[in-house]
C-alpha cells in the first residue's frame, strides 16, 4: 500500500469518525428530549390520577358534611383543603409547573379540557361554600357537588386516556429513533471496515 492510499484511507476514516460523532450527538439529543417528554407525561398521568382521587374525596366529604350531626369544622376544612389542592393541580396541568416537573398541556384539546375542568371546579367551589355555610339550599348543594365531581371524574378519566395514548406515541418514537441510530451506526461501521481493506 502506497503512502497516498494510506492517507486517503486515513482521511476517509477521519471523515467517517467525524460524521459518526456529529450524528451520534444529534441522535442522542433527540433521544434524551423524547425520553424527558416521556417522564413528564408520566408525571401528568400521575397528577391526573390524583385529580380523580381528590374529586371523589370532595364528594365523600360533602356527603359526610351533609349527614353529620356533630361539629362539622374538620370536614369543612378537609373540603376546603381538597378544593384548593385540586384547583392548584388543575392550573399546574394546564399551564405547567416547574415545581411539579410538568410542561403545559401538550395539545390544544387537553388545554381546552383543563379549562373546562377549571370551570367545573368553580361551580364545585360555589356549591361547597353553600354547603359549609349552611345556606338554605344546602341539601341541593350536596347533590350538585356529587353530580359535578362525577362529571369532573369522567372528564379526568378521558384526559388520562388521552395522555396515555400520547405517552405510547412518544415511546414508539423513542423505539424508532433508537433502532434507526443503532442501524446507521452499525451500517456505517461495517462500511468503514469494508472500505479500509
Amino acid at each position: 500500500m502506497s503512502v497516498n492510499e494510506a492517507l486517503k484511507i486515513k482521511r476517509k476514516f477521519i471523515h467517517l469518525v467525524w460524521f459518526l460523532s456529529v450524528f451520534s450527538v444529534v441522535a442522542l439529543s433527540v433521544l434524551i428530549y423524547h425520553k424527558s417528554m416521556l417522564v413528564e407525561t408520566a408525571t401528568v398521568i400521575n397528577l391526573a390520577g390524583r385529580q380523580r382521587m381528590l374529586s371523589q374525596r370532595i364528594a365523600k366529604n360533602a356527603l359526610l358534611h351533609e349527614q353529620a350531626s356533630a361539629p362539622k369544622e374538620e370536614i369543612k376544612k378537609r373540603l376546603q383543603d381538597d378544593l384548593k389542592e385540586i384547583q392548584r393541580r388543575n392550573v399546574d396541568l394546564l399551564y405547567g409547573s416547574s415545581d411539579q416537573g410538568v410542561l403545559p398541556a401538550f395539545s390544544a384539546s387537553l388545554a381546552e379540557q383543563y379549562q373546562l375542568q377549571a370551570n367545573l371546579l368553580e361551580k364545585i367551589e360555589e356549591q361547597v361554600r353553600c354547603l359549609t355555610e349552611n345556606c338554605p339550599q344546602r341539601s341541593e348543594s350536596c347533590k350538585q357537588i356529587l353530580s359535578l365531581t362525577s362529571d369532573f371524574f369522567i372528564r379526568m378519566d378521558h384526559m388520562v386516556s388521552e395522555s396515555t395514548q400520547y405517552s405510547e406515541r412518544v415511546s414508539a418514537w423513542i423505539l424508532f429513533w433508537d433502532s434507526l441510530v443503532f442501524a446507521l451506526v452499525a451500517g456505517l461501521t461495517l462500511f468503514l471496515l469494508l472500505r479500509a481493506k
